[in-house]
């Protein structure tokens, strides 16, 4: 199996119509089969109608080129890996992560395919094990720079506050609870104690 295989076998529906259209072609039919051998004979096309012209663009380049996340550009490897691997519930779709990795870092996918399509047919992320950390600093990078762990940060550091505060004291921080809540991690630790100044909380 190479990586056109593998990305055509982790296609589903709503993805093999995304690109059917991005190619100007369709199949009369709903089964997904159907379309995976469409866009196979596609990508091993050097011609093709993407967006209604004929272009020399290799058309699976350019299909891998439609998914991918402009959020991730300046990723580092082990930053957008993690990222992929961190999404537990499956937001993000497989062929849509592979994709992502294969635009931004295709050296990944050569250097793992093997360890890929083990993972693939193991049903487990397609990049465990993959792409590990290997200093605290290229940690303490991608925890300072992941939304989620910004916002458990926070939320880590509130319920401290919390326990330590006696029933006066709650009742008082219930009144700029609202507030806190739409602040980021850097508003939260410059104004937190100028606003529980405000209500004297401390």
């Amino acid at each position: 199996m190479n990586e056109i295989d593998l990305f055509i076998n982790l296609l589903d529906n709503d993805g093999a119509n995304f690109l059917l259209q991005k190619f100007k072609d369709n199949v009369k039919s709903d089964n997904l089969s159907l379309k995976r051998i469409k866009l196979k004979k596609i990508f091993k096309n050097v011609s093709n109608k993407a967006k209604g012209k004929r272009t020399n663009t290799n058309p699976f380049h350019f299909a891998i080129s439609c998914f991918k996340n402009e959020a991730y550009e300046k990723f580092s490897r082990n930053e957008l890996l993690e990222t992929l691997r961190s999404d537990l519930q499956g937001v993000i779709p497989n062929y849509v992560k592979f994709a992502n990795v294969l635009y931004f870092y295709n050296d990944i996918v050569v250097e793992n395919m093997e360890k890929i399509i083990e993972n693939y047919n193991n049903n487990v992320n397609l990049f465990k094990d993959i792409g590990e950390f290997k200093t605290i600093d290229e940690v303490e990078k991608f925890l300072l720079n992941d939304k989620m762990c910004k916002l458990h940060i926070k939320d880590v550091a509130i319920k401290k506050i919390k326990d330590d505060m006696d029933t006066s004291q709650k009742i008082k921080y219930d009144i700029i609870e609202p507030i806190i809540k739409d602040w980021d991690l850097v508003t939260f630790q410059n104004k937190l104690y100028e606003e529980s100044q405000k209500i004297q909380l401390i």
